[in-house]
């Protein structure tokens, strides 16, 4: 069974705007990087109720000018699937949320020679709430602080990240992450 005209044409103007961004990445000389984030996720409904507790996952790709072990500045995006630890009786919140967010991040060693680094970020978040709210969106911050060891130009992260995002009708979304990163330096 061959896959509809519509897929084909899909799939080939993904294929060219990635190559196309890729190209131009490269000349303009800007790193990609990517790290997954092992989300907890905090739903303040904005209704009087307590908290929605959500997990799960949050990849996260940069693509920005860097400076190895010294400092990164770019654009960041970043999707989270989270799904629920208990059952909103109001409906309003479903079993799943997705949390899609384009923003820019700073990544800065403050030692000379250190392994530890601070990442800080700001980003429109739009938040699919899989209830009866459907999607909100607002304005979030983003901290967050780690290690990052050397293997011979593979950089190896580990970060804790905490990001707060205010959103339409009162709700506010706040998270802690923990990541890991594996950045390719001598490679890519």
């Amino acid at each position: 069974m061959r896959p509809p005209p519509r897929v084909l044409r899909f799939f080939g103007i993904f294929l060219m705007l990635v190559g196309t961004g890729l190209a131009t990445a490269q000349a303009m000389q800007l790193k990609m990087r990517a790290r997954e984030h092992f989300d907890t996720v905090w739903v303040t409904p904005g209704d009087g109720r307590s908290d929605l507790k959500y997990g799960g996952l949050g990849p996260n790709i940069n693509i920005w000018m860097e400076e190895p072990f010294v400092q990164s500045f770019g654009l960041s995006f970043s999707f989270l699937f989270a799904d629920a630890k208990q059952t909103d009786s109001t409906g309003k919140f479903g079993e799943t949320l997705e949390l899609r967010k384009v923003g820019v991040e700073w990544k800065w060693y403050p030692l000379a020679k250190g392994a530890w680094f601070t990442r800080l970020g700001v980003s429109q978040n739009t938040l699919d709430t899989k209830g009866t709210l459907g999607q909100l969106s607002g304005f979030g911050g983003y901290i967050g602080t780690g290690v990052e060891f050397n293997l011979r130009g593979i950089g190896l992260a580990f970060e804790l990240a905490f990001r707060t995002v205010p959103l339409s009708d009162g709700v506010v979304v706040n998270t802690r992450s923990p990541a890991l990163g594996v950045h390719f330096y001598k490679y890519l």
